[in-house]
């Protein structure tokens, strides 16, 4: 495994040892599952990042847990090392009954050494059914260790509690003793290598201190001692002082080192930040965009603090644009279970201080990257709306891409402008405005009246409008036919359906009959645009001129989510003819589902074909969380003996239940196996 290492050089005998079993630990400096020669890497993968850990396999390459068992000999473990699987999640789109099912699982290793935990050494595979779609993660080879203590659990803790300087613990008010667990631990400030050790979770009171101390289980000394929090403080330039920073050490188990940089890693994020300083060294002013290159920045020597995690007003723009985005990745994955950007939690950077806002996933390296600037009047943009409208393009570059052109830009821009809002609203607890941008001075979206900043509060209006029909992008003009004067229209439709009201529309210079909304709430319209914005695609091709298409979609999230016919579908119609997209939704007929008996075939269930051979079914409740129930309504005397055979289907066709009735009058069915989701 790559290292580095500091060498003293007052003591020459010394470095020559040091440098003789360095080369023969280190003989192979690139770990065998990111060697390009391996030829299981030829064989399987499609690229490899090899600074991430992260494998990308060709098409059914590679089955899960194979990696492990199969070809085990190519991952550079050896006999006594061994892998076990400790942990499996499933992705959901939203975290509730109502959520569609599960499409990706994704495995937790552990690595295991004579049977003892390598610290640290986790290997993650995630996969699309039985397929192995990407690995991640680093192992730790060629260890040679005695897994048996010289110093047992108790004479360690004992040391560590001489160790440890307060007045007051944990276990003196608790009188449970801290449990030690032995483990292979890198050693980052003494031998510099792997050694068996105790590792205790000390918990002080005063001065109160939660933190993990590590012991050499042969030699008795204290080598390390980590915060179980990974947090900094700083003075965020627009919200107050903040003590929960993301922050990481220099180079974790590696390294030596007294300094911490802005790596968020805790609760499943991964979040690099870098100061560019105005540099604007790759920025290219003939296009008038950002390019750059994996050597651009070197994110293994970003702004560091001076040694103790405590940032206050150092590098405002790099510590509040690092803290938003942290904060960003845990709204995304508290409301609606998605882990980062890509989902599964692939790294986001970020760079503050550059000539420019926005947010671009590099064409050289894959990554995502956001960029901040300062506004037009030389404020920071590291407000918490701007930050996660950034974050929110990465998403959706992540699930359904929107051309950054036209209508379909617009409705990105939107998608982003919302959860812009929601972000803000989420760190501050209430809803103060809706407008973006507002703590840097200039406001750049008013989503309750677009037209304050001279966007269209509806399709087609009058003096706001831009018409995107004969438009031609030019990017080297930044001219993406008006996306970010247009969203407008999307902006007040949200608005509506989530707090409800009316405006005046006019077609041509007529002033239309007022056209009312039924506010549902904002969480429930967030969830509604969340649910469109990742699943569906938003935008005509062959018509990249208005709303209808995502108008559709989020119509149908509504049904989806909260029923045909139910409020939640009504009004968030509704709202789009509040924008002048579509026609007035003034409430529905909740039809029951008609089928025919026997095997005939049926093209349209809503047919009504030889009523003699026809049932009405009846299902509640819908949606339902263990058990529903089944009723069907014989037609014009039927004769009671038929045979039904009842079905339950995922959203990929595959049957999940399947049941013979005689008849079926209020049946109730057991589904509390199922997971949540979309059935039929």
């Amino acid at each position: 495994m790559k290292s580095k290492k500091q060498i003293n050089f007052k003591h020459l005998a010394v470095l020559l040892l040091t440098l003789l079993i360095f080369n023969i630990a280190s003989a192979q400096t690139i770990p065998k599952l990111q060697d390009p020669t391996n030829q299981f890497i030829i064989n399987k993968a499609i690229d490899i990042d090899a600074n991430g850990g992260i494998i990308y396999y060709k098409k059914d390459s590679l089955l899960v847990g194979q990696l492990f068992t199969t070809y085990f000999i190519s991952t550079g473990l050896g006999p006594f090392d061994s892998m076990a699987l400790v942990n499996t999640t499933f992705d959901s789109i939203l975290a509730d009954e109502d959520s569609p099912a599960p499409n990706l699982a994704h495995n937790t290793y552990q690595q295991f050494y004579k049977g003892l935990e390598v610290h640290g050494s986790i290997y993650k595979e995630h996969s699309n059914g039985n397929c192995v779609l990407i690995t991640s993660g680093f192992l730790i080879e060629n260890l040679n260790i005695n897994p048996t203590p010289e110093i047992n659990e108790q004479n360690a803790l004992a040391l560590v509690k001489n160790h440890v300087n307060t007045d007051s613990t944990l276990w003196d008010s608790t009188f449970l003793n801290p449990t030690g667990k032995l483990v292979i631990c890198y050693d980052d400030q003494i031998s510099h290598s792997y050694k068996l050790a105790w590792i205790f979770r000390i918990i002080t009171l005063c001065p109160f201190s939660d933190k993990l101390v590590y012991i050499n289980a042969s030699s008795g000394l204290v080598f390390k001692q980590v915060s179980n929090y990974y947090l900094g403080d700083f003075r965020h330039i627009y919200y107050s002082d903040k003590d929960d920073l993301d922050t990481r050490k220099k180079g974790g188990n590696l390294f030596i080192s007294d300094k911490w940089y802005l790596h968020a890693n805790d609760n499943s994020r991964n979040i690099l930040t870098q100061d560019d300083d105005n540099d604007g060294l790759f920025y290219n002013t003939h296009y008038n965009s950002p390019i750059y290159y994996k050597e651009a920045w070197d994110w293994d020597d970003m702004t560091y603090s001076d040694g103790d995690d405590h940032w206050g007003n150092d590098h405002w723009s790099a510590t509040a644009g690092h803290y938003n985005v942290q904060k960003t990745w845990d709204f995304f994955k508290n409301k609606y279970n998605r882990n980062g950007m890509t989902g599964w939690g692939k790294h986001v950077k970020l760079i503050t201080n550059f000539l420019l806002t926005g947010y671009i996933n590099n064409n050289y390296d894959k990554d995502d990257y956001i960029f901040i600037s300062n506004n037009s009047i030389g404020n920071r943009e590291v407000t918490y709306d701007i930050v996660a409208h950034e974050f929110t393009h990465g998403i959706i570059n992540n699930s359904q891409p929107l051309p950054n052109e036209k209508v379909s830009g617009s409705i990105n821009e939107s998608f982003a402008d919302i959860f812009g809002f929601m972000f803000e609203r989420y760190m501050l607890g209430y809803v103060g405005n809706w407008t973006l941008g507002e703590d840097a001075g200039v406001i750049g979206r008013d989503m309750q009246n677009p037209n304050n900043v001279n966007q269209p509060s509806y399709f087609q209006q009058k003096d706001f409008w831009e018409n995107t029909t004969n438009c031609i992008p030019d990017p080297k003009l930044n001219n993406n036919c008006h996306v970010h004067k247009n969203n407008g229209v999307m902006n007040k439709w949200f608005y509506l359906l989530s707090s409800g009201g009316s405006q005046p529309i006019y077609i041509n210079n007529i002033l239309q009959p007022t056209r009312y909304v039924s506010g549902i709430g904002i969480d429930k319209a967030a969830r509604i645009a969340y649910y469109t914005m990742i699943t569906f695609e938003n935008y005509n091709k062959d018509d990249n001129n208005n709303f209808e298409t995502v108008r559709a979609n989020t119509i149908a999230a509504a049904r989806e989510l909260y029923g045909y016919c139910s409020n939640e579908y009504v009004q968030t119609c509704k709202a789009w003819y509040a924008v002048n997209v579509g026609f007035d939704c003034n409430g529905c007929v909740n039809e029951p589902i008609w089928c025919r008996i026997n095997n005939e075939q049926n093209f349209n269930t809503k047919i009504i074909e030889n009523e003699n051979k026809l049932v009405k079914v009846n299902l509640f409740p819908n949606p339902a969380k263990n058990i529903f129930t089944l009723n069907v309504e014989e037609i014009n005397n039927i004769k009671n003996d038929n045979l039904y055979e009842i079905n339950i289907l995922n959203m990929e066709g595959k049957i999940l239940y399947s049941k013979n009735y005689s008849t079926i009058v209020n049946t109730s069915i057991e589904i509390e196996a199922l997971n949540a989701g979309i059935y039929f």
